[in-house]
């Protein structure tokens, strides 16, 4: 096998249907069967020495070019997809506005967000704390926080969903 793995000097329409598994069914999705980013995006060798999107290249074989400016967006929110009729070109505001009408950004408010230092049981023993006349200094130093965030909290500029 070479560097370039198996395909390589194979046209890509060739080692394109090489790695796709269709589903029973036309409306199904076709799962890209070889590598994939860590968000499930299938890559394929362009054959130029770059790497580029399975469902790109679907979309080309299938279409014709992706003019500059728009990306191929999965209308079936399975990244690693190559089905034609589950593709549509659009922009990177189309993507995002279709995240969100589908409900697909996430939820990372609280303690969900990574960098979150202190959990809702945390900020309402905070609050309760503060609401007794605790100074803020000394709040924020028994939970590892800055006076600062504690000040956040109280007045709700942050951790707003916690009751």
């Amino acid at each position: 096998m070479s560097k370039q793995g198996q395909g390589a000097g194979k046209p890509l329409e060739e080692r394109f249907w090489s790695r796709v598994v269709k589903g029973r069914q036309q409306s199904d999705c076709w799962k890209w069967d070889a590598g994939t980013d860590v968000n499930g995006y299938g890559w394929i060798g362009d054959g130029k020495g770059r790497l580029t999107k399975a469902h790109r290249v679907s979309w080309t074989i299938h279409r014709g070019e992706i003019p500059i400016g728009m990306q191929v967006n999965h209308h079936c929110d399975n990244p690693p997809c190559a089905n034609p009729d589950h593709l549509y070109l659009g922009t990177q505001v189309d993507n995002i506005m279709d995240m969100v009408v589908r409900g697909r950004q996430g939820n990372h408010k609280g303690s969900r967000n990574g960098r979150s230092r202190v959990d809702e049981m945390d900020v309402a023993a905070i609050r309760i704390l503060r609401s007794r006349g605790m100074p803020n200094l000394t709040i924020a130093r028994s939970f590892g926080i800055s006076k600062g965030t504690v000040s956040h909290i109280c007045t709700r500029i942050t951790w707003s969903h916690v009751a």
